[in-house]
């Protein structure tokens, strides 16, 4: 058993300061931390000024918990003048009693209080106290279903202030009346028990050990009293003493039999057959006369119909001549339901044109406590089509999967449809309304200088521009991209637009197309044959006077030979194109168009949904330079 809550090291509860007259709690919480078996709390005990209060008067399963609030209420009235009015401390214990290993827990209780100034000091201590005539109780044995002769406890309040019994509780197998709600100072109450077995809990002949747990605002704030007795086998058994029946949906049931046998030698008149709870109960194969022979047995049928979610408890009772009270059986069933929340409820796709297509999704979640299974879409309906089907025919609790629907509209004007969504949740069949628009195709002219076609004429190496105008129809919306291709080629000329894409959607948009008679190329080495280096020229052009030098002077008839050829190489240089500061002019590394006409088709295509292209014609008259 863990005691958890503000305790201080060494198990020391300290509720620090508080004024006299006052008081202050604390919370401690009770687990039971065993991985084998129950714990029951029996007693749990403090003293003045601390008292406690307890939610702990059951068994504890495994990983369960109960609380104890501990309070404090000191007091601490000094005579008014007193010159230093100082604080007492008090200290007390809290004691728990339980079925655990570690038991006693014992958690030491600490605090004080501030003084209280008053005329006439009064600080005596209340007692709050009370004693049983017995601390146990042993009955006769007892056979099940029947009534031992009851035993009678007396409480006596030996306090000096009124007592109050909160709760009385007492195991399957006894039972106990009281008239012990309030006890006065040095009055008294009487609990009367009994000892009435249960098929419910242990074999037929077996001892029955159990307690009467006493809830109070005493010191005391749980007690309880030990109960003995045995119980032998009624003449009338129950093969059973539970029924579980595991899940069943809202609105369905299920059904589980009890065999009912008659070990005696008498035949026993059947009185009365009920269910408590989400239960009901029938004679099945029992007699209908009610009456069930010596040495038989028949079948009893229980019916579980949970009306709500969550763990659903009753009681069969079964009423005969054989015992006095009648024979029972726990019953226990899990309420399950199986929703299917469907997000969102409605699709509107808007604005769509026709023959274009836009995709929405559904997302389908169980948020029940059973699985949704059968889940069904159809492929389609009108201009709606289920594209990506919800993948699971079985959603698990807290699982989910997604539905991709489609609008293609086929016509003009608002379409609707609704997808039905059907499984085997409460709420099928699921409808999702759909809901757009189809519009005429969206489309887009071109135009070049407002026409569908433009001329120019210019110098060759001087450009020619075009502009281009793109107009959007229908609420055409979208990137459109230009191209530029030859009808009739130039060449050394190019093309190029600024810019090359325009987004439509907010009216006309424009474009300059241009088309440049000039291109430039990378100088040739000397070597490269079929081409003139202008650079080899010019180093002839600087050795030319050198070569007419040498050409003067006498030589030999080798130096003559040389003298030759070197004159020839100059010769041929100076009637190069590129010759000797003349004749060839401008940048030998540009390249210019050939005058004459030429032409050239724009075309502007959309980039997304349906191609549209549109095409205009240049129309270009290059001139010599």
């Amino acid at each position: 058993l863990a005691v958890t809550g503000p305790l201080s090291p060494g198990n020391l509860l300290n509720f620090g300061q508080t004024p006299s007259g006052q008081s202050s709690t604390r919370t401690l919480i009770l687990t039971n931390t065993s991985s084998s078996g129950t714990v029951t709390i029996r007693r749990i005990t403090t003293q003045w000024p601390f008292l406690s209060t307890t939610t702990c008067g059951t068994t504890l399963t495994i990983s369960q918990s109960c609380i104890v609030t501990v309070l404090y209420s000191p007091t601490n009235q000094q005579a008014t003048g007193t010159l230093t009015p100082l604080p007492t401390s008090d200290a007390g214990v809290l004691t728990i009693e339980s079925g655990a290993l570690s038991s006693p827990t014992v958690i030491d209780l600490s605090g004080s209080a501030a003084p209280l100034l008053v005329t006439a000091p009064s600080n005596t201590a209340p007692l709050l106290s009370y004693t049983a005539s017995q601390n146990a109780l042993t009955f006769a044995a007892t056979a099940i279903g029947n009534i031992s002769a009851p035993q009678t406890i007396t409480l006596a309040n030996t306090g000096t202030t009124t007592l109050h019994i909160t709760s009385l509780k007492t195991d399957p197998d006894f039972t106990v009346t009281s008239t012990c709600a309030t006890i006065l100072p040095a009055a008294s109450c009487d609990l009367t028990v009994s000892f009435t077995p249960q098929t419910t809990t242990q074999p037929a002949s077996s001892p029955r050990i159990g307690a009467l747990q006493i809830q109070s605002d005493s010191s005391s704030s749980l007690d309880f009293i030990s109960l003995l007795g045995t119980a032998t086998p009624a003449p009338l058994t129950l093969n059973r003493t539970a029924l579980d029946f595991a899940t069943a949906l809202l609105g369905q049931s299920s059904t589980l039999p009890i065999q009912v046998s008659n070990t005696g030698t008498a035949a026993v008149a059947f009185n009365s057959l009920n269910a408590t709870g989400d239960y009901t109960a029938s004679l099945g194969s029992c007699p209908t006369t009610g009456t069930l022979a010596a040495n038989t047995s028949c079948t009893l049928q229980v019916t579980f119909a949970p009306l709500h979610l969550g763990t659903r408890t009753g009681t069969l009772s079964l009423g005969t001549s054989a015992t006095n009270t009648p024979l029972t059986v726990s019953l226990v069933g899990i309420g399950a339901q199986s929703h299917l929340q469907v997000f969102p409820t409605a699709l509107d796709f808007g604005t769509i044109a026709i023959g274009a297509s836009a995709n929405l999704t559904v997302t389908l979640t169980n948020t029940g406590n059973a699985p949704v299974t059968g889940i069904s879409l159809p492929t389609g309906v009108g201009d709606f089509n289920v594209i990506a089907p919800c993948p699971l025919s079985i959603l698990v609790p807290g699982a989910s999967c997604n539905t991709t629907v489609a609008f293609t509209p086929t016509a003009a004007g608002p379409r609707t449809a609704s997808l039905t969504v059907t499984s085997s949740a409460a709420t099928s069949p699921d409808l999702i309304p759909l809901t757009g628009i189809g519009i005429l195709n969206g489309n887009f002219t071109l135009s070049v200088d407002g026409a569908a076609a433009s001329s120019a004429t210019v110098p060759s190496g001087r450009p020619a521009s075009y502009t281009l105008s793109v107009t959007p129809i229908n609420n055409f919306a979208g990137t459109v991209a230009l191209t530029c291709a030859p009808i009739v080629a130039a060449d050394n000329t190019t093309c190029s637009f600024l810019p090359a894409t325009l987004n439509l959607g907010a009216g006309v948009q424009t474009s300059v197309a241009t088309l440049q008679t000039v291109t430039s190329i990378k100088l040739a080495t000397l070597t490269r044959p079929g081409r003139f280096n202008p650079l080899s020229g010019a180093v002839l052009c600087l050795l030319t006077p050198a070569l007419f030098f040498f050409w003067r002077r006498p030589t030999t008839r080798l130096s003559t030979l040389w003298t030759t050829f070197l004159t020839a190489v100059a010769l041929a240089t100076l009637l190069s194109a590129s010759g000797c500061g003349g004749g060839g002019g401008g940048d030998a590394t540009l390249r210019y168009t050939t005058p004459g006409t030429y032409q050239y088709r724009i075309t502007a295509s959309s980039t997304s949904g349906t191609q549209i292209t549109q095409s205009v014609t240049l129309n270009l008259t290059v001139q010599p330079r």
